[in-house]
């Protein structure tokens, strides 16, 4: 799954904003998901591959860095490999979830 999870944090060198434009920062969250494992030898297995998944992730965002023009630039902020709970029946899934920060060096208009 892919998300938006919030506001994210400019660079220092643009706090500051502009005088005719806001600057803008979102946070971004991938998720990817592998039912849990039992077997020691599947479970390193699933280490491998998910490891694999999220290098391909992290290489594709690296170079689209401008995610096809819809933002100025992007910065990975975090990658994770943890056990989730999800579902009504409680059960644990294997989860990889990069987060990102994009940001928008040219939003909105600002009345001067």
């Amino acid at each position: 799954i892919f998300y938006r999870t919030g506001e994210g944090e400019l660079p220092e060198a643009y706090r500051n904003g502009t005088l005719t434009r806001a600057m803008k920062a979102d946070r971004w969250a991938v998720k990817v998901f592998w039912q849990k494992s039992a077997a020691d030898e599947t479970r390193e297995a699933r280490n491998l591959d998910q490891w694999d998944v999220c290098d391909a992730i992290e290489v594709a965002l690296r170079a689209d860095s401008q995610l096809g023009g819809n933002c100025d630039n992007l910065k990975i902020i975090r990658v994770s490999q943890e056990p989730e709970t999800f579902g009504e029946n409680g059960v644990e899934w294997d989860v990889l979830t990069i987060e990102f920060d994009t940001w928008n060096l040219n939003a909105e208009t600002i009345a001067v």
